[in-house]
């Protein structure tokens, strides 16, 4: 004899809920995105320029810029540092 399981009543209620928060959420990052990309026009451009010399100096120089625009460094991640550890084990 084969048993079906009962239906929970509460689920057709709870899928409709979560399709609602679900267009709500794709509604407000749509509209978000769109505010955004309507407020770039008035913005400084990036800018990207090498410069060559002792890494310490370099990087001074990068915290006291960002310093003097309001800016700070909270956290470093030494990333080639993390990555030379992990290199020599096989994949």
């Amino acid at each position: 004899m084969m048993v079906i399981p009962k239906r929970n009543p509460l689920l057709p209620c709870l899928i409709r809920i979560l399709s609602i928060v679900i267009i709500v959420l794709f509604l407000t990052l749509w509209v978000h995105n769109a505010a955004i990309a309507q407020d770039t026009g008035d913005k400084e451009p990036v800018v990207i320029k090498s410069v060559y010399g002792d890494y310490d100096e370099v990087w001074e120089d990068i915290k006291t810029a960002l310093n003097e625009r309001g800016l700070t460094v909270s956290s470093v991640s030494h990333v080639g540092e993390m990555l030379e550890r992990t290199a020599p084990f096989p994949a």
